[in-house]
């Protein structure tokens, strides 16, 4: 029997052949396992059951949300962008073309475009049309732009000032349903981008 192995022991001094001499011929063994090859066609069908059926279904659903969202962030990116340039005219020391730029930008999605007119030009349309006073924002943009002057923080404050008064005289210009529907308008912010205006 098998437990006759137990009563081996090895010492110190014994190699591998030592001690595989001192194993009984034959070695006892108390049980043979006897292992089946799996046969390949059972193979294929265990496969076959595995596989599942692709689902359609769940994978329109997937690409319909998808495209959804898609359509959303699409949508939403002139708002994304309006809200990137308020916060940075807002937020920003000295950054006069900040608030310009936010205020071009805003002007162009109501579409309110530039065109071919002189920053000047447009300027004076502009508060013509809305009581505003962007005339002034473009003029110390314009000074600062070329180096003519410098702005200390007096002129910071009125121009802070001025920007959130034209903003608001601007907005006032349109209805909130106008508003919104212009800013899910992706082609006139992608005018504002490929359009080059004289500056």
């Amino acid at each position: 029997r098998a437990e006759a192995l137990k009563d081996i022991h090895s010492l110190p001094e014994d190699n591998f052949n030592s001690v595989t001499g001192k194993l009984p011929h034959p070695v006892p063994i108390d049980e043979i396992k006897v292992v089946k090859e799996p046969d390949k066609k059972e193979e294929k069908k265990e496969a076959k059951k595995e596989e599942r059926p692709h689902d359609w279904i769940r994978t329109i659903k997937l690409v319909v949300i998808g495209l959804v969202l898609f359509v959303i962030l699409i949508l939403l990116s002139p708002w994304m962008i309006w809200v990137g340039y308020l916060l940075a005219a807002r937020r920003s020391r000295k950054g006069i073309w900040r608030k310009y730029r936010a205020l071009m930008f805003y002007l162009n999605q109501m579409g309110v475009e530039q065109g071919s007119r002189t920053p000047d030009q447009f300027a004076n349309d502009v508060d013509r049309k809305y009581g505003s006073n962007l005339k002034r924002i473009s003029f110390v943009n314009q000074q600062l732009k070329y180096g003519v002057a410098n702005m200390d923080d007096k002129q910071e404050k009125e121009v802070s000032a001025v920007f959130n008064d034209t903003l608001s005289k601007i907005r006032k210009g349109f209805s909130l349903g106008r508003r919104m529907i212009n800013f899910m308008n992706i082609w006139q912010t992608l005018k504002y981008f490929t359009i080059p205006k004289l500056k």
